[in-house]
């Protein structure tokens, strides 16, 4: 649904490969038993890819592969092959890695040719399949303050990383983060349990969105601050640990490489912001402010 992938995130190649004999035409009966290669084998199609001088692929440990689907039908395949490109430690790329293939049967039989280098300044070993866009990601989550009485929308903003800064990611108009992804701790004032409910998943829409929080009840009013849980379990692994919070999330985000460097260096940390309800905005945009009698 996108025009990219994030960096940790998995993405899908999908082609088709002809059996061919010596004279170019497709070989029927390449099919059954007597197709030596085995599609759903994501291993076998010995997949890298190259952005720049990066090499993607499982040697390098910057690609790592999930399934195959596909089967050999009148000596062809449409093969649909899922893989992930793996962040580094530190932001990287932008990236248009060109990504193939060199699969081999068991009868020695390969590729009739490559037209792609898998290494910086190698010679050609991989068919070319595809040119992915793969972006190193975060998702920011910033503070907002409202009245007591209202409801507050956080704002929530993709970002990718342009090689020098990071700025709006306007291409994400597909990442989401459930309500059930949601913690909440760090109460000040009198706000209660019963004041803290997320109204509306994360929706992003050219790299913006909000978290909605419902109004609190009974006149009450205060702080909360508010984590993400990413990873692939309801934990959170924001810079508000070690905390437990009042109000934790009951399901996972599954979007881990929207994590960032919060805090230190690792970008391995959830987001997190504080939500204030009934107090006054004091500052921000504020240049010049006097009382009137």
């Amino acid at each position: 649904a996108s025009s990219f992938s994030y960096l940790g995130e998995n993405f899908r190649l999908a082609f088709t490969l002809t059996a061919q004999n010596v004279a170019g035409s497709t070989t029927q009966n390449y099919t059954g038993s007597f197709a030596k290669l085995d599609p759903t084998s994501a291993s076998g199609w010995n997949l890298a890819g190259l952005g720049g001088t990066t090499t993607f692929s499982t040697g390098s440990g910057r690609l790592s592969l999930g399934s195959a689907t596909g089967s050999f039908s009148a000596g062809a395949a449409s093969v649909t092959l899922t893989a992930n490109a793996s962040r580094a430690s530190s932001p990287d790329g932008p990236f248009t890695a060109a990504f193939g293939v060199a699969p081999t049967d068991s009868d020695s039989v390969a590729l009739g040719s490559y037209d792609m280098a898998s290494t910086s300044g190698g010679g050609n070993d991989r068919g070319t399949v595809a040119s992915v866009a793969l972006r190193f990601g975060r998702l920011r989550l910033n503070n907002a303050m409202g009245a007591a009485d209202r409801a507050l929308a956080l704002p929530a903003t993709a970002q990718s990383w342009t090689g020098s800064a990071w700025d709006t990611n306007t291409l994400d108009s597909c990442s989401t983060v459930p309500v059930t992804a949601v913690n909440f701790g760090n109460l000040r004032k009198t706000l209660t349990l019963a004041d803290l409910n997320a109204t509306a998943s994360i929706t992003i829409a050219g790299g913006v969105g909000t978290l909605k929080l419902a109004a609190p009840g009974g006149g009450r009013s205060g702080t909360v601050d508010v984590g993400l849980s990413l990873g692939s379990s309801s934990t959170d692994a924001s810079c508000l640990q070690t905390w437990t919070p009042t109000k934790a999330a009951t399901a996972a985000g599954n979007a881990a490489y929207l994590r960032g460097a919060w805090c230190g260096s690792n970008v391995d940390k959830d987001p997190s912001a504080r939500a204030s309800f009934g107090l006054q905005r004091t500052q921000d945009h504020t240049v010049y402010r006097r009382e009137m009698y």
